[in-house]
């Protein structure tokens, strides 16, 4: 991972980098002005800036450091993500030439070398890839599309991550779909404009793709796209997707098409996959069918899934020594992949649900074989990892996805544990997940009652507690009763799970205090007491006792006027500090739940923890015209010798701790491609954990 020291005023590298070579472009249509937003003004930055109610409780520590503005000690480097996207992007999960697994998450590519259990990165995008191609001719050329005004569409070695080239000079919006001919000199892209307009990249480097032309452009279906292929040769398109399917050929530098004519064998409807298949196309409907194309006319409909056919391939398998058979895979919403011969005739059916693999979901998102033929990669909906022996029909790695991941709406919960390379994180998919860091692998998931968006491990590491609740984006103050026989809501309340139990469904204690979500929790360090955050502006405090199987409620401390965001026990657990929506920095009492209204007779307080975005050791972190709500989390070292943040641009950034002056400089890593939700540093400080919000992966930075 390269990293750069950044001053204040310097911005984030998000262009390409010197391996980047020229694109040869011919009579470019630039797309881009349609996608022009009006801009709005932004309140809060006003708000923020002008009123600054949490100065008056900075206070400097009686013998503070003199301020230091240089770029911290340490180099980070990326070394795990864990996560696959599953959501925006289908067919995105390959094996390469080696036999390695190639997939993405977030704004990065993952080659993963399964022998050694090692991860390479492409790193470069700077917003989700929702679109992913890799080369079939040989297996070593991945090409990854982006959203964003100008997204850029990247191509990369399949095996190195290295990049050959990047184009960024016609599409819109985003790049919903990619594919490359059969015999890798052709490139197609589908772009998120109004018109899902066309692109043929031609390749002009003799095969290395060092160097590409934009060869010829076309205006697509209004309606949404599903799906971009190559047909027999290089000069055929087929692209569909909501009731459409269209056949292009490249005339010259503009492309034309015909629609998919379905006649009386079957009828218009969404066309979710498709690929060549010998002398046929063959698409996926949303029926469950595969539908037979001859030219643009169907000429076979056959019944393969219940419900839709997310993804359909084809590959070549060595069925003997005297040659290989043309075989095509269908998988679909029922969790079924099914392997069919040339004569459409269902030859093997490897079925999730009867394999019980994969607790949270079994749709099918891609399929791939690898170059023997013997090893079936599967990645779910669920955003998980399978990976099959094609011959017996068992599932590897002893009967356990290879890789899991949180899979719906926004990830926001982390914590790490107090002395062991182990962190737990809680999402809005209803999980909870363990991760072991040294093993660079999820050891437990649970699935949990609601939503949820944060947690706490508790001192001595025997519990962990888990706050309910979330808004995504949509905060509702009053929320309707549930009606008779709807089960209550658990939005604002919370459940201590004891970690050798986590493989059942046994709660130790449960309860709901807040009327909305809970934001924060925390232990205080002695173990006796439990901290909530809630977006009702209150932290509630229980007692724990008898072993940590008794909570008893106390006073909450109310004193804030807008949404908790962060807070944090001091060493000795007799305080609290917290941040609010409304830029609060307070202090409580934690014995009384009282407000201590002097911030200068805390000033020598040790902090347990620094996690509040406001204070006084992290007044350095904010950049100029910041709106108060675009720093998401801190987190400082064990050490105290280090400050990473996490912000709405993606970024996570190292200070040195304490940072005081305006303008500190800092090492900013990217990667996550939307708001950055959450940062903690391992017990030993050897480690940095970050969470993505939109885009639900787990980056792991080791630290030197």
């Amino acid at each position: 991972m390269e990293w750069k020291v950044l001053g204040e005023n310097e911005r984030v590298p998000t262009g390409p980098g010197k391996q980047i070579s020229l694109v040869e472009i011919e009579e470019t249509t630039d797309l881009s002005a349609e996608s022009e937003e009006e801009s709005f003004d932004d309140p809060a930055g006003d708000e923020f800036m002008a009123v600054k109610p949490w100065i008056g409780a900075i206070v400097a520590p009686t013998n503070a450091a003199t301020p230091n503005s240089r770029e911290p000690d340490v180099r980070p480097e990326l070394e795990w993500v864990y996560g696959y996207q599953s959501e925006m992007s289908q067919q995105n999960l390959v094996y390469n030439a080696q036999d390695e697994i190639v997939y993405h998450t977030a704004a990065v590519g993952i080659i993963y070398d399964s022998t050694n259990h090692l991860q390479k990165h492409h790193v470069g995008h700077n917003d989700d890839i929702i679109s992913f191609a890799v080369c079939d001719a040989k297996r070593n050329l991945i090409a990854t599309g982006e959203r964003g005004k100008k997204p850029a569409l990247r191509v990369w070695d399949a095996h190195t991550g290295e990049l050959r080239c990047e184009l960024r000079e016609f599409h819109a919006r985003g790049i919903l779909s990619l594919a490359f001919s059969s015999d890798s000199t052709r490139l197609v892209s589908v772009g998120d404009d109004d018109d899902h307009s066309l692109a043929v990249w031609s390749d002009a480097s003799n095969g290395s793709w060092t160097l590409a032309k934009l060869l010829a452009t076309g205006k697509g279906d209004k309606a949404v796209n599903r799906f971009a292929s190559f047909g027999a040769n290089a000069d055929t398109i087929i692209t569909g997707g909501v009731k459409h399917v269209l056949f292009w050929t490249v005339q010259g530098k503009t492309i034309v098409s015909k629609r998919g004519i379905v006649g009386k064998q079957g009828s218009l409807q969404t066309f979710p996959s498709g690929c060549n298949f010998g002398g046929d196309f063959v698409t996926g409907t949303a029926g469950g069918e595969l539908y037979v194309w001859r030219g643009n006319d169907l000429s076979r409909a056959v019944k393969a899934h219940d419900g839709e056919v997310r993804v359909v391939t084809s590959t070549t398998l060595a069925d003997s020594p005297a040659g290989k058979s043309p075989v095509l895979l269908s998988g679909g919403k029922d969790g079924r992949v099914i392997m069919w011969s040339s004569a459409y005739q269902s030859l093997k059916c490897f079925d999730l649900d009867a394999m019980h693999v994969g607790s949270f979901g079994r749709i099918i998102n891609s399929v791939s074989i690898n170059s023997t033929g013997r090893n079936l990669l599967v990645g779910t909906c669920s955003s998980d990892i399978i990976e099959i022996d094609v011959s017996s029909g068992s599932v590897l790695n002893g009967g356990q996805p290879l890789f899991s991941g949180h899979f719906a709406m926004e990830l926001w919960g982390l914590a790490v544990h107090p002395s062991q390379r182990e962190f737990v994180t809680v999402g809005d998919d209803r999980t909870l997940r363990v991760w072991d860091m040294d093993a660079k692998r999820l050891i437990q998931a649970r699935a949990l009652p609601a939503k949820a968006r944060a947690c706490a491990y508790s001192p001595d590491s025997e519990l962990v507690a888990v706050g309910f609740g979330g808004d995504n984006g949509v905060r509702q103050r009053r929320k309707p009763a549930p009606k008779q026989g709807q089960t209550q809501s658990r939005e604002g309340g919370f459940a201590v799970l004891r970690v050798r139990d986590l493989d059942t469904d046994k709660i130790v204690f449960e309860d709901k205090p807040a009327k909305e979500w809970i934001s924060d929790v925390k232990f205080s360090p002695c173990g006796n007491t439990l901290a909530l955050g809630s977006h009702d502006n209150s932290i509630y405090l229980y007692s724990v006792s008898s072993g940590a199987s008794e909570f008893k409620k106390r006073k909450p401390f109310s004193k804030h006027n807008s949404y908790i965001t962060h807070f944090d026990f001091s060493e000795d657990s007799n305080y609290l500090q917290s941040n609010c929506g409304a830029y609060e920095y307070l202090f409580c009492d934690t014995a009384s739940s009282s407000h201590v209204s002097r911030a200068s007779s805390l000033r020598d307080v040790k902090w347990a923890t620094w996690t509040c975005t406001l204070g006084w050791p992290v007044q350095g972190i904010w950049p100029e015209c910041a709106d108060g709500t675009d720093i998401n989390a801190v987190c400082a070292s064990s050490s105290r010798t280090t400050l990473a943040s996490g912000d709405d641009s993606g970024n996570v950034k190292f200070f040195r701790y304490p940072c005081i002056p305006k303008g500190s400089k800092f090492i900013a890593c990217r990667g996550h491609s939307s708001h950055v939700a959450n940062v903690r540093f391992s017990f030993d400080d050897k480690y940095l954990i970050s969470v993505g919000g939109n885009d639900r992966s787990i980056f792991q930075w080791k630290l030197t």
